[in-house]
């Protein structure tokens, strides 16, 4: 689970289908920010970057998640907020992931498994 805007949003870093999602759309998004078009206005820069954001929420959540998110507001500072929110429920989840993997491997590392038959 993420929660964006006190919204829960189900998402899980250990399925390879919802982790692929969230690395490809977060990826978009930087690119997408990063060479955004030099000839907008303020107006159309916060146009540009919302819609960027509302799209991610919308590919990764499924169709809807980014009305539920920006509930109306076309607020660049918001769409900021919410979009941390998202990266951090992810990292969140990418140490639990990396947890358990590492002990995952602790527990079944060739010298944990020598020294356990040392003891017999």
């Amino acid at each position: 689970m993420i929660k964006i805007n006190g919204i829960e949003f189900d998402f899980d870093a250990f399925d390879a289908e919802d982790a692929e999602k969230a690395e490809k759309e977060m990826k978009k998004v930087h690119a997408s920010l990063k060479n955004s078009p030099r000839n907008l206005d303020r107006s159309g820069v916060i146009k540009y970057t919302v819609k960027s954001v509302r799209e991610c929420f919308d590919n990764i959540f499924g169709s809807g998640a980014a009305d539920k998110i920006f509930k109306g507001k076309t607020n660049m500072k918001l769409a900021m907020r919410y979009f941390e929110e998202l990266s951090v429920g992810i990292q969140e989840q990418d140490k639990e992931f990396d947890k358990e993997m590492d002990t995952t491997i602790q527990k079944y590392s060739p010298n944990r498994a020598a020294r356990r038959n040392n003891k017999n």
